[in-house]
């Protein structure tokens, strides 16, 4: 691991800051390996930018949710209807079709 380092956000040497937002995303789900969060925490220990991305990250999942929290979940149909296709112009409901028709 390296020494922490206070470079501000910009002055170092580019980071991947897709594959933070990746990793960010692994630790907030709880489905971080080892190996990703020491590699996770060694871009936070030496890069402004990636640091100033996790924040960014972290921040914005924590404001969803509170935004969320009172929300009322929302309750899916017990089953699914296709909705009616048309086929050469003719309107087919795929609900009321067999297979092979």
């Amino acid at each position: 691991m390296t020494d922490f380092d206070l470079t501000p956000p910009g002055e170092r040497a580019a980071v991947n800051l897709d594959r933070v937002d990746e990793l960010l995303s692994l630790l907030i789900d709880d489905a971080v390996s080892d190996d990703e969060f020491a590699e996770l925490e060694d871009m936070l220990l030496t890069s402004g930018d990636a640091r100033e991305r996790y924040v960014g990250g972290v921040q914005l999942h924590a404001d969803l949710i509170a935004h969320y929290r009172g929300a009322p979940k929302l309750e899916m149909p017990a089953t699914l209807s296709a909705p009616p296709l048309a086929v050469d112009g003719n309107l087919i409901d795929p609900s009321t079709e067999s297979a092979g028709s």
